[in-house]
């Protein structure tokens, strides 16, 4: 008998303890019939001032990323959504293959990484536009989701950070100076800005500044509920939260 609220789809989601961001976007994201469960993955919520804090912040995932699955996977989704996105890029494309290995063992069906869905949605762009990206880390992440990208084949103009001083402040980043970051990697040649950071709520920002400066603007949790549909067999377009979602 299928679920009355979930009948197309019941996606998993799991995210850090700290993240408010995710849940709600993906929410908002939802075509009928489809129903979202989220379980967080037990992590402190730590300063963001330094490249230790930074590593600190990937050394805390393990400790209860298994319970989370396991948690979320009560839910029967037919697919998860891995709603921390810096991992994914941390290990390069090697480490992400063999993450969503890991996990989509443990877990028993397809589980959605944000790098993979950054690259399934950049895909769709022919020509390899140049590529200015806006993430909430510090330097030693920044290079890693840019050595990420350049050895899937990218040009990556730059990578701007907003620098957050915590991990649960990247929620509390200022509408402003996420459009002055945007506004920078276009005035800088960017033919493509990519946001990064699941925690960061730009969603609902992205066509606005895609309108304004004739340049696609992605944002990973609409990669990455797209990725989750599309991988389910839905084909579903939604509007407000930007490519790929609101492409067929």
């Amino acid at each position: 008998m299928a679920d009355r609220l979930g009948y197309r789809l019941r996606v998993g989601v799991v995210v850090p303890s700290f993240n408010t961001v995710v849940e709600p976007e993906l929410s908002s994201m939802r075509p009928p019939g489809v129903t979202n469960h989220v379980a967080r993955i037990e992590m402190p919520d730590t300063p963001l001032t330094s490249d230790a804090d930074q590593e600190a912040v990937i050394e805390s995932l393990g400790a209860d990323l298994e319970g989370s699955l396991r948690r979320v996977m009560g839910a029967k989704p037919r697919v998860v959504v891995f709603g921390i996105s810096i991992p994914t890029f941390w290990s390069g494309l090697h480490g992400m293959a063999q993450m969503r290995s890991r996990l989509e063992v443990l877990a028993g069906v397809p589980v959605v990484l944000g790098s993979e869905a950054v690259l399934a949605a950049l895909a769709r762009y022919p020509g390899r536009p140049r590529i200015g990206v806006v993430t909430p880390y510090q330097p030693v992440a920044d290079e890693r989701v840019r050595d990420f990208l350049t050895d899937a084949g990218h040009d990556v103009l730059a990578v701007e950070s907003l620098r957050p001083t915590r991990s649960s402040l990247i929620a509390a980043v200022e509408e402003e100076r996420f459009a002055a970051k945007v506004d920078e990697l276009a005035e800088r040649g960017a033919q493509l800005i990519l946001q990064v950071g699941t925690n960061l709520p730009v969603s609902d920002l992205v066509d606005g500044h895609a309108s304004r400066l004739g340049v696609p603007v992605l944002a990973i949790n609409t990669a990455l509920y797209w990725r989750a549909l599309r991988i389910a067999g839905l084909d579903d377009v939604i509007d407000g939260h930007g490519p790929p979602l609101n492409v067929a």
